[in-house]
């Protein structure tokens, strides 16, 4: 009898656990997902690319950088957003275009951004 309640509540404890793992999974894809659409929906795609999602930039006379490794190459989510909304410079220089978009959607695109690292 003992031993039946005890597989009884480990059986209680895996299934718990694990459903906590696909839900924090299922939280952050949901997470990762918003920022890409958000991304798309400001537009950044017209200049910038993220070809390790098959995102390429309609603009293909600009400059841009391809943001697939942005977790490597940015400092920060906050550096990010300040560099979008031009207040923060790289090599002298201020990012090209003024961001016109929704702060709610800046912030989806920097958190993001953060995600985004190639190996």
């Amino acid at each position: 009898m003992k031993d039946s309640i005890s597989r009884t509540k480990s059986r209680v404890v895996t299934f718990f656990t694990l459903l906590s793992v696909l839900v924090g999974a299922a939280l952050c894809m949901a997470a990762d997902d918003a920022g890409q659409k958000a991304f798309l929906k400001e537009k950044c795609d017209r200049c910038h690319s993220v070809s390790s999602l098959g995102i390429e930039a309609r603009d293909k006379e600009e400059e841009a950088p391809d943001m697939s490794n942005a977790a490597a190459t940015l400092p920060s989510a906050e550096w990010a957003k300040n560099w979008v909304l031009r207040k923060e410079t790289k090599d002298g220089k201020k990012h090209q275009r003024p961001y016109q978009g929704s702060k709610k959607n800046l912030d989806k695109i920097s958190k993001w951004l953060m995600t985004l690292e190639t190996s």
